[in-house]
């Protein structure tokens, strides 16, 4: 759209016809009433309206995810991965790994205006193929920002 002495005009495809063919008309040839209420609405930016509130971080043991792709499984449902879900990264949006610290995994959620430190230590408790991966992480600290 776009405004020429107080004049709408429109950038009309037509059917039928190559883009090399559209044309610039004025608000009043625009018979479709609807349409034009339709492109005059406002139009959202980015994603949906509360997109991300339910995003989550799930943990996975590697060995669970090679046998599943050696078995040529499925991907998880949501449903499936429940008892993967870390407690408290609800609406978690970004997040960073750092394996370099002693011998233990860090991770960094970004939850809107809070940042939270998780770790993860290494122990042979935590290794025992039939423990849960989620008992293994504990948190350390919430920094709000």
């Amino acid at each position: 759209m776009k405004t020429v002495r107080g004049r709408r005009f429109f950038l009309v495809d037509w059917k039928g016809f190559g883009p090399e063919e559209r044309s610039w008309e004025p608000e009043d040839n625009i018979l479709d009433r609807d349409l034009l209420q339709g492109f005059l609405q406002p139009r959202r930016r980015g994603r949906p309206k509360g997109g991300g509130k339910d995003a989550r971080l799930y943990v996975f043991r590697l060995s669970a995810i090679r046998k599943d792709l050696e078995d040529n499984q499925a991907p998880r449902h949501k449903y499936e991965c429940r008892e993967n879900k870390l407690e408290k990264t609800k609406g978690c949006h970004l997040y960073a790994i750092n394996t370099h610290h002693n011998h233990e995994l860090r991770v960094v959620v970004a939850i809107r205006n809070k940042l939270l430190l998780i770790t993860r230590k290494h122990s042979a408790a935590n290794m025992a193929a039939g423990s849960c991966p989620v008992e293994a992480f504990q948190y350390i600290r919430v920094r709000n920002l």
